[in-house]
């Protein structure tokens, strides 16, 4: 049944009528919901040779080309759909194996899915033991089964060198008269190394056992649990949980993670998750998942001489006066992006990006790691995609260069593998896939999107025009489930919401709200609320607070004044736990909590800094 929703205290893309400076409430047309849907893609390693062609549930063949790391269905799927990735046919000279290729959609487009290709391939294999009268069906990698007897066995579809195996039993086909028999995997997951897989161990007994366990800490969807590499179990919310297979009795047990909770992020491990069944339930296996948090509030800040200062985040949210080492500035730098895959800190520093790692230990601050000299005038902006692959920079005068990353961070060359002239640059997002970037401009009434494209090069997808004619987007926020990218306009006090194309990455005008004049603005990790820097009152610093709806919708919840002295241009950060907002406010930056249940912000504590003027979160450990 379709329901129909009408946001409140938000307007419709239609334009103004008279006045465009005027807050008339124009009457928005309904919303018809839909159930969401997502897209199913992954990564692909080691691929050389051509005609390699993907297949999901069957059919929307996707033809992946020799060199590309990453692919994308086209169709979409309803949240709630199975999807199954498989290879319909082989590059030439190599052979593909897909791992993590099936599951179920959740909240979140899927993009785990691994393609592993080399021209060096392996056999997998085991024995089948005490089977009673008939055949155990087995598959690996969620292929095609296979039936055996008692003895020795062997997949005939080989396993490419360096991708992963999964052994798990699909059915049991007993003979007439033959006694109720459960059969269980042994050893039945792992890498290929260098050489054939032949230790898997699948035994059958007429006594089986169920295995089951406790969850604890869980606070976000998406958690899926594995034993033995197969029967996966979501679960969503602490307490007990059991699988649905029993295991044969004297066989192992193994109890892993499939996928981490999302929205927000949590890491979950298990305890006590391996062992044989010994003639009864399995009861002890322990899972604990936690919040993923900041350890490091990277602040740029001016001074004798500038710096990047990495202050320690402790317990409560609260940020340590005494920053470590650090690498020194030109000036106070216009961004700071925090490379999470590689533990690199991008920092634009005039016409220069500095390069920091993050030193081992972590508390030892920042060590100079590379410096990459621009010629297209001040940088403005920086933003890595989420893999840590690719590196988008823009300068004041429209310029925007990409630079795709080697594991440490560091760029390949030719550097820059791209180069994008267009109007001035003043916010970089990416969705969650990294397969779109986008981009907001102070001095030009659109918001664009681009394709990143696997060889670094950038693709206009499309503009769409910004609502606000006279002040243009000065900032963007991309939705972390990918739905839903919001721009301010401070000019005339437009927040506005564009539709995300789940295939395309082309941006369609939603609803606006028109009352304040937000700034800078970012959106809690669990997708439910929009903070923004509320600039009606110039003469102190305010944050604002939106709850979004499912369908991207607005509704204003309250308003925060800071501790601090008003600066013009506000800069907050929320953790990835989702517990805190960061804010820089004059000469200290300001811990926040957030109510899980309303996102309103409680202040908790301030930190005197010097001339604070830029601020990101590492959550290097």
């Amino acid at each position: 049944m379709r329901r129909r929703w009408k946001p409140a205290a938000c307007h419709d893309d239609k334009p103004w009528r008279n006045n465009p400076e005027r807050n008339d409430p124009i009457p928005t047309p309904p919303i018809v919901e839909e159930p969401q849907r997502f897209t199913v893609g992954g990564t692909v390693t080691g691929l050389t040779g051509s005609g390699l062609l993907l297949q999901n549930n069957g059919g929307d063949d996707q033809g992946i080309g020799a060199t590309e790391t990453r692919f994308t269905f086209g169709a979409q799927l309803a949240s709630g759909s199975d999807y199954a990735v498989t290879v319909k046919a082989q590059p030439s000279g190599q052979t593909c194996t897909v791992n993590d290729g099936s599951g179920k959609v959740g909240s979140v487009a899927i993009g785990n899915v691994k393609i592993v290709c080399s021209d060096i391939t392996y056999t997998v294999g085991g024995t089948v033991r005490s089977l009673i009268g008939g055949t155990v069906r087995l598959s690996n990698n969620a292929g095609a089964a296979l039936a055996v007897g008692n003895g020795q066995f062997k997949f005939p579809d080989q396993v490419a060198a360096g991708a992963a195996y999964a052994v798990t039993v699909a059915g049991v086909d007993l003979a007439p008269g033959a006694p109720q028999q459960t059969c269980s995997v042994s050893h039945g997951a792992g890498v290929v190394g260098t050489s054939d897989v032949s230790n898997i161990d699948v035994l059958c007994s007429v006594e089986s056992f169920k295995v089951k366990g406790s969850v604890a800490g869980l606070v976000s969807a998406g958690l899926v649990l594995q034993n033995n590499a197969g029967d996966d179990l979501p679960v969503s919310a602490d307490g007990s949980f059991e699988f649905a297979t029993p295991v044969a009795s004297a066989s192992a047990y193994a109890v892993t993670v499939k996928s981490q909770p999302r929205l927000p992020t949590q890491i979950c491990t298990v305890a006590n998750g391996t062992g044989v069944v010994a003639g009864s339930d399995v009861i002890g296996v322990l899972v604990t998942c936690v919040r993923d948090s900041a350890t490091f509030a990277l602040i740029g800040v001016g001074g004798a001489p500038p710096v990047v200062q990495p202050h320690a985040i402790g317990a409560g949210g609260a940020v340590d006066a005494l920053a470590a080492p650090s690498g020194t500035t030109s000036g106070v730098p216009a961004a700071i992006d925090v490379n999470a895959a590689s533990r690199t800190v991008n920092v634009a520093d005039g016409v220069t990006i500095r390069q920091f790692a993050i030193a081992t230990p972590a508390s030892n601050g920042l060590t100079v790691a590379n410096s990459i000299t621009t010629a297209n005038g001040q940088l403005v902006a920086l933003r890595t995609d989420p893999s840590g692959r690719l590196l988008v920079s823009a300068s004041a005068t429209g310029v925007v260069q990409t630079y795709l990353l080697n594991q440490a961070g560091l760029p390949i060359a030719p550097v820059p593998a791209d180069s994008l002239a267009l109007s001035p640059v003043t916010s970089i997002s990416f969705d969650p896939t990294g397969r779109f970037v986008y981009f907001t401009h102070g001095a030009a009434n659109y918001v664009s999107a681009y394709a990143a494209k696997p060889d670094g090069h950038l693709q206009l997808v499309g503009t769409e025009p910004a609502y606000g004619a006279y002040s243009p987007a000065v900032s963007g926020a991309m939705r972390p489930n990918g739905q839903h990218f919001y721009t301010a306009s401070p000019g005339v006090g437009y927040t506005s919401m564009y539709r995300v194309d789940a295939n395309s990455g082309a941006l369609s005008r939603g609803s606006i709200y028109t009352a304040i004049k937000s700034g800078h603005m970012a959106i809690s990790p669990d997708a439910r609320f929009l903070y923004v820097s509320n600039q009606n009152s110039p003469s102190t610093p305010v944050i604002s607070w939106f709850e979004l709806n499912q369908y991207g919708g607005m509704m204003i919840r309250g308003s925060i004044a800071l501790q601090g002295a008003a600066v013009a241009d506000l800069k907050f950060e929320v953790d990835p736990s989702n517990l805190f907002l960061y804010a820089l406010s004059g000469d200290r930056i300001e811990t926040y909590a957030i109510d899980q249940a309303t996102g309103a912000l409680a202040f908790g504590t301030s930190t005197p800094i010097s001339q604070g003027g830029t601020l990101a979160l590492s959550t290097a450990k």
